[in-house]
């Protein structure tokens, strides 16, 4: 999936302004209602195996890492 892409260009299309105001916003958002998440332990293990695959996958760490943040920040929303 990431072969032919440049990781770095994709890293920086994530740093852009407006996705990640909109990004850190739903972020907060979710921040505000963890105490109503009853599956935080599992979302955690999620993000920890996201992480560690994606890395396997890619070696891009900060990848990875968004990654990981994405589907923490899904996982919350969807619960």
């Amino acid at each position: 999936m990431f072969e032919d892409q440049d990781l770095d260009e994709l890293l920086d299309e994530r740093e852009i302004e407006e996705f990640e105001k909109q990004w850190l916003k739903c972020y907060q958002e979710m921040k505000q209602l963890e105490h109503k998440i009853q599956w935080l332990e599992f979302i955690d293990k999620i993000r920890e195996e996201v992480f560690r695959k994606t890395y396997r996958l890619t070696e891009e760490s900060d990848l990875a890492g968004y990654v990981s943040d994405d589907f923490e920040l899904f996982s919350k929303a969807i619960e």
